[in-house]
């Protein structure tokens, strides 16, 4: 994960992808691809937890279920000072959305659509 040392002063940033989870219609094929990938697939009952080999975090998780593949969500990393302005950042553009504004301005132009799915996301982290 990103260290404190990796920061650039006075920017808010996500330093990492925490995890990624989606869900497939057979495990068995996912199991076998990420395998031939290279990531230590560890299979625990219809859920699939991917690892890189002498790592300890488990970067994704595969869930067994549905008729074609679906992205269910991203966990990003931030660092833990930051996440007050992460949530006046989120709310703000959150709010934006709310009041019927077809896009919000969270974020130059060049990375509204970085930002967008992200929105979404995070709208369940706030109320947590």
């Amino acid at each position: 994960m990103a260290a404190l040392k990796d920061r650039r002063p006075g920017v808010l940033a996500v330093h990492s992808v925490n995890r990624f989870v989606f869900s497939v219609p057979k495990l068995d094929e996912a199991e076998r691809f990420y395998k031939i990938f290279g990531l230590d697939a560890r299979r625990g009952g219809k859920k699939l937890e991917l690892y890189t080999y002498g790592h300890p975090h488990c970067w994704g998780m595969v869930h067994e279920g549905g008729a074609k593949k679906h992205f269910e969500y991203v966990s990003y990393g931030i660092f833990e000072e930051d996440l007050d302005a992460f949530r006046k950042k989120i709310t703000l553009c959150l709010a934006g959305r709310s009041r019927g504004a077809r896009q919000r301005r969270c974020a130059e132009p060049q990375q509204r659509a970085a930002h967008a799915p992200a929105l979404s996301l995070a709208r369940a982290a706030l109320h947590a």
